[in-house]
């Protein structure tokens, strides 16, 4: 009996499967994509809209008054406007099914978390809500399961 294998036969002659890409692991086409993922991403993407709001508020008052430190002043809108992106970029791959995204959103509802209570303290309770209200439905939305599931990457194929 001759063997004529080719490169990428398994042991018993079946062709061993191609490696798959990251969109096409199982669990992670957008038919299966549960929906806290979408409202995740949509609150996430809600914040940046705020956090967007907040920069160009920020940068009028920098061009309309003068600043104590206009270094310090520049330094603080362009890091308001990284945060931004970072997290539209930590939304987008989170709706992916990225792992990484999750991390990248839970330290930020920490901070965000972290400015609600003492604004909270100070009687601001208005703001204070707009804040923390989000972050703690964030918080809550990364840890479900099939959140979870979704951004958590399948057994290698081979």
């Amino acid at each position: 009996m001759s063997e004529s294998r080719q490169a990428g036969d398994g042991p018993d002659g079946r062709r061993a499967p191609a490696p798959r890409t990251p969109s096409q692991r199982p669990g992670r086409s957008a038919h299966s994509r549960p929906a806290a993922v979408l409202v995740l991403a949509g609150l996430v993407l809600l914040q940046v809209l705020g956090m967007a709001a907040v920069a160009l508020w920020y940068g009028i008052a920098l061009v309309s008054s003068p600043a104590a430190s206009f270094g310090g002043a520049v330094f603080t809108l362009v890091l308001l406007l990284a945060i931004a992106g970072w997290q539209a970029v930590s939304a987008v791959a989170l709706s992916r099914g990225r792992r990484w995204a999750r991390a990248a959103v839970l330290v930020w509802q920490f901070f965000l978390f972290a400015i609600a209570v003492p604004t909270l303290t100070g009687g601001f309770w208005g703001w204070a809500l707009l804040l923390g209200l989000p972050a703690l439905a964030i918080i809550a939305l990364l840890f479900r399961r099939d959140v979870v599931a979704f951004t958590t990457p399948g057994p290698a194929a081979g």
